[in-house]
C-alpha cells in the first residue's frame, strides 16, 4: 500500500503558509496612485488656538487606495540651510466626503525647505514615490481683516474688508471644529470663485461635503487669500478663521411642551384676574373675608 505521508505533510505546510499570509495581510496590493500634490507657505490664524502661524502645508489630495485601504505614507526633504533631512509620517487626513483620499501634514516655515517634498506611499509590497512642486521662497500673504460671520441658521454671510494688496485667488473654507485644535473640512470653496474686493460671501445651501451646516455644531469660516503661478496650486496663502455655531433648533416634542406650558400660564393668569376683577382694577382694599381667601 503506497505511503501518502509526504503528500499530507506538503498539504499541511502549504495550509500553514497560506494561514500566516492571510494573518499578515495582503502580500500584493493594487498599484498606488497619488494626484493633486501640493506644497505651499501658509500664514494661518484662528483655526487653532494661539498666534498666527507661518507654516508649510503639503500633501496629496487624491491617494488610492487610501488609508482604510491599507496605504501608509512618509515624507522627506533636505533642508538646504541646515544640510539635514526633514522626514516623518505623512498622515491620512480624510475630509468628510469633500476630499476623502487626503494625506497631509504641516511643518514650520523655513527658507531651507523651499524645494520639493518626496512622498513614499506603501501598500503591501507595492511602493510609489512622487514629488511635489517646488514652493520657492514666496512672500507671506497678509491675513484678511475684520472677518465677520453674520446671519442666523445654516446659510450665514461672511464679510471682510477689501484687501489693499494683490490677490490671485480668494476662497472661503468651512471647517467643522471637532476640538480646539482638530477639524474637518466640509467646504473647500474652489468651485465658487470669490471676488476678494467684494468683501462678502454667502454660504451655499449644499456644501462640498454634500450636506449643509447642522444646528448645534461648531464651525470655523476661513477667508483665504492666495498667490501663485498656476490655478489653485498656490505658492503662498493666508487663512483667517472665525468660529460660528448654528443655533440649535428645538425638537418637535419640545415645541409641544413649550406650547402647553404657555397655554397653561395664560390660563392661570386669566383665572386669577377673573376672580376679583373690581379689586384688581381699583385701589379699594378687599373685604376682610376676601383677603383671607386670597391669603
Amino acid at each position: 500500500m503506497p505511503c501518502h505521508r509526504p503528500i499530507r505533510r506538503g498539504i499541511a505546510l502549504a495550509f500553514a503558509i497560506a494561514t500566516l499570509a492571510a494573518a499578515a495581510g495582503p502580500a500584493l496590493a493594487a498599484p498606488i496612485s497619488a494626484t493633486g500634490l501640493y506644497n505651499f507657505r501658509d500664514n494661518s490664524y484662528g483655526l487653532v488656538p494661539g498666534p498666527a502661524r507661518d507654516i508649510i502645508v503639503f500633501g496629496a489630495f487624491a491617494v488610492s487606495p487610501d488609508g482604510p485601504g491599507g496605504t501608509t505614507a512618509t515624507y522627506r526633504q533636505t533642508d538646504t540651510l541646515l544640510g539635514t533631512d526633514v522626514s516623518g509620517v505623512l498622515p491620512y487626513q480624510p475630509y468628510s466626503g469633500a476630499s476623502p483620499g487626503v494625506f497631509e501634514t504641516i511643518v514650520p516655515w523655513s527658507p531651507g525647505l523651499s524645494g520639493a517634498w518626496e512622498f513614499t506611499f506603501t501598500n503591501g509590497t507595492d511602493t510609489t514615490t512622487v514629488t511635489t512642486g517646488v514652493v520657492g521662497t514666496p512672500d507671506p500673504v497678509p491675513l484678511a481683516e475684520n472677518v465677520r460671520v453674520t446671519g442666523p441658521g445654516s446659510r450665514p454671510t461672511v464679510t471682510w474688508d477689501a484687501p489693499t494688496f494683490d490677490v490671485d485667488w480668494a476662497d472661503v473654507f468651512i471647517f467643522e471644529k471637532l476640538s480646539p485644535d482638530t477639524f474637518d473640512i466640509v467646504h473647500f470653496g474652489f468651485g465658487t470663485p470669490v471676488d476678494p474686493a467684494s468683501g462678502t460671501w454667502t454660504t451655499p445651501a449644499v456644501l462640498d461635503s454634500g450636506g449643509a451646516l447642522e444646528p448645534g455644531r461648531l464651525y470655523a469660516f476661513a477667508v483665504a487669500f492666495s498667490r501663485g503661478n498656476d490655478a489653485r496650486l498656490h505658492a503662498s496663502r493666508s487663512l483667517y478663521a472665525v468660529e460660528y455655531r448654528v443655533d440649535a433648533v428645538p425638537e418637535p416634542g419640545t415645541w409641544v411642551l413649550m406650547g402647553v406650558g404657555v397655554l397653561g400660564l395664560v390660563g392661570v393668569v386669566r383665572g386669577r384676574r377673573s376672580r376679583w376683577p373690581r379689586a384688581v382694577a381699583s385701589d379699594t382694599p378687599l373685604p376682610l373675608a376676601a383677603q383671607q381667601c386670597v391669603g
